[in-house]
């Protein structure tokens, strides 16, 4: 029998709580409590926690060294016990070992390695047998956008507006939509692809990777109007790192779980999408983070990394600096 549910997670990981929430709906979970779309403006917050967990057949408890540290998390955790809720604990970072004993006792499912595969489980543990369709199934399946959003159930899709100086005036305004591709612990990514192409991986992929704020409007505008305004037609991998509580992306400086995640994200992309594509890299991280990412990418056959100089034109905002050429 399916069973609804309530999720418990820490704000650190938000982007996977998210998917997860999402995906869960898009199955036809019969009822899903989550705290940003559950508890309703100027409501009391324990009551409607406490409210939310005895109203719910399950327990679903996503597992890091933050939710363990976090107060709330555990205070849920009790209240989910005490409601003798089923609880089902879902590895999202660290390692079972790292677990208090407890949460080692009950049922658990590994998303770590691969999100798919641990939805999938997830799933079959709540009696939802029915497979739904991934981001990557309609990528294969050259999906369109419409039917994309619609699959995906993505109520108010994201859109960036770009204006291309090589088409007539009339076809000059571009639209590019964005698509969840993979979430993990600390990081998450999209596909943002031309509203007028079926949502197929292009020959050329452009990533833009973003774990540092200057304080600048929107990364994925900026390139977009750079590729754009220089003739090519792109389509990007947008990667974004955690933020803080203002909002601002900012890896942490104690926190060496959270960086190797987001290279194991974007390592995991790139073996995903790579193959014979050409890969583009803008890097807005830190210099050490930009390192590890490089070692993902450096075995496949052609890439270019690009540094940003916003001293110069938009045009000519973005440099090369370096390539590899693809071997004959």
């Amino acid at each position: 029998m399916d069973q609804s549910v309530f999720l418990s997670y820490s704000r650190h990981n938000l982007y996977l709580a998210t998917r997860v929430g999402s995906d869960l709906t898009r199955a036809g979970c019969p009822g899903i409590w989550f705290d940003q779309l559950s508890i309703p403006v100027n409501e009391d917050w324990e009551r409607e926690i406490e409210k939310g967990i005895a109203s719910h057949d399950t327990f679903v408890l996503l597992w890091s060294l933050e939710a363990s540290e976090s107060a709330h998390v555990q205070k849920e955790y009790e209240i989910a016990k005490r409601n003798e809720r089923k609880i089902v604990v879902i590895l999202i970072a660290g390692t079972v070992g790292q677990m208090p004993p407890d949460l080692q006792k009950l049922q658990f499912i590994d998303f770590t390695r691969n999100y798919d595969q641990g939805l999938s489980a997830l799933l079959n543990w709540l009696g939802i047998a029915e497979p739904i369709e991934s981001p990557f199934d309609l990528i294969k399946t050259s999906a369109t956008h419409t039917d994309a959003v619609k699959t995906l159930q993505i109520s108010r899709p994201q859109v960036w507006f770009v204006q291309d100086p090589s088409r007539s005036a009339a076809e000059r305004r571009r639209t590019f939509v964005k698509f969840p591709i993979l979430s993990s612990g600390y990081s998450t990514s999209w596909l943002i692809s031309d509203s007028q192409k079926d949502l197929e991986l292009q020959p050329e992929l452009y990533f833009v990777l973003r774990f540092t704020d200057d304080g600048y409007r929107d990364s994925v505008q900026e390139v977009l109007d750079y590729l754009v305004l220089n003739g090519i037609q792109p389509q990007i991998v947008f990667v974004e790192g955690p933020r803080n509580a203002e909002g601002r992306y900012d890896l942490p400086d104690e926190g060496a779980h959270v960086w190797h995640d987001a290279v194991e994200l974007v390592s995991r992309l790139i073996r995903m999408v790579g193959g014979s594509h050409t890969l583009h890299f803008f890097l807005h991280a830190p210099q050490a983070l930009s390192f590890a990412v490089a070692s993902t990418f450096t075995a496949f056959q052609k890439y270019h990394v690009y540094n940003l100089d916003r001293d110069q034109s938009l045009v000519n905002r973005y440099q090369c600096v370096f390539s590899k050429p693809q071997r004959s």
